[in-house]
């Protein structure tokens, strides 16, 4: 979700174009996307970081095969240690 943020307004408001306008424009956008959701998930600082992740992995493929493994590797993790408290258990 949050790359898919950062790519739209990278790509719809800015027009991956970089200038002093534009952080005009993306204040206002984080300033609406907080009044809509009601979260502050959407503060300015939060937003550019979003754009930045959609800059620095511009195909999203590659994010959503990390993704992918990050959350199989969380699972791993928590598979192995409830096998290892087992062990310690008996």
């Amino acid at each position: 979700m949050y790359w898919h943020i950062g790519d739209r307004i990278n790509r719809d408001v800015l027009n991956n174009e970089r200038a002093e306008y534009g952080q005009q424009i993306v204040s206002h956008v984080a300033t609406q996307l907080q009044q809509e959701y009601e979260t502050k998930s959407f503060e300015l600082r939060n937003i550019q970081r979003m754009m930045q992740f959609a800059r620095i992995l511009p195909d999203f493929q590659i994010v959503s095969q990390l993704a992918t493994k990050e959350v199989l590797l969380r699972q791993l993790q928590k598979s192995l240690a409830a096998a290892k408290e087992l062990s310690t258990d008996r």
